[in-house]
C-alpha cells in the first residue's frame, strides 16, 4: 500500500471520528435544553398544571401536550423559543377547551363546594390546598379505604382539573391510581 492511500484512509478516519464527536456532543445537549424547557414551562404559574412533553433531535423540537387556549400554546412555543437555537420547532400542542372546562370555576369555590361535602362526609382528618383547579390533599388516614373516599368525593367537585395526594395512611406514602387524577382521563 503506498504513502498517498496510507494518508487518505487515516483523513477518512479522522473526518469520521471527528464528525461522530461532534453529532454526540449535539445529541448530549439537546437532552439538556429538552429539560430546561419542561422546566421553565412547570415555573410557568398558568402553565404547571397541564401535562406538556418536550422531545428533541439535533435538528428540531417537538412540543406535544394539551392546553386549554391558544395563549397558554404561545407561551409554551415562546419559552421553547428561548433555548433551541437554530432547530425549528414541531407542534403537536392541542387546544381543548372542552376538556379543561370553558365554564370558570374559581379556587375559591373550589374550596368551598370541597368543604361542604367533606362536612356532609364527616372526613376531618384532612387539610387541602387549590390552586388554578389543581387541589393538593395531606392528611394521615387509617385505611386505604379512607383516602378513596376521599379522592372520590373531590375529583366530583365541578373545577377540579386534578388531584394530586400528599396523603398518607398510617405514616407512609399513599400510592393509588386516584394520586394523580386528571379530568378528562
Amino acid at each position: 500500500m503506498s504513502k498517498r492511500y496510507s494518508y487518505q484512509i487515516v483523513l477518512t478516519i479522522l473526518i469520521l471520528v471527528t464528525g461522530l464527536f461532534q453529532v454526540y456532543i449535539a445529541e448530549g445537549q439537546t437532552r439538556s435544553i429538552s429539560q430546561t424547557i419542561l422546566e421553565k414551562i412547570y415555573e410557568n404559574k398558568d402553565l404547571s398544571h397541564f401535562s406538556i412533553e418536550v422531545s428533541d433531535s439535533v435538528f428540531s423540537v417537538t412540543l406535544r401536550g394539551e392546553v386549554a387556549t391558544e395563549k397558554q400554546k404561545e407561551k409554551i412555543i415562546n419559552i421553547a423559543n428561548e433555548f433551541i437555537g437554530e432547530r425549528k420547532i414541531e407542534d403537536q400542542i392541542l387546544v381543548s377547551k372542552g376538556k379543561f372546562g370553558v365554564i370558570e370555576v374559581s379556587d375559591e369555590e373550589i374550596k368551598n363546594d370541597i368543604r361542604n361535602l367533606l362536612s356532609q362526609d364527616k372526613i376531618t382528618n384532612t387539610s387541602y390546598t387549590v390552586a388554578q383547579g389543581v387541589v393538593t390533599i395531606s392528611g394521615d388516614f387509617s385505611t386505604f379505604r379512607e383516602v378513596d373516599s376521599l379522592f372520590s368525593v373531590v375529583q366530583t367537585v365541578e373545577g377540579v382539573r386534578r388531584i394530586n395526594s400528599n396523603a398518607t395512611v398510617n405514616g407512609k406514602a399513599y400510592m393509588h391510581d386516584f394520586k394523580q387524577f386528571e379530568k378528562g382521563d
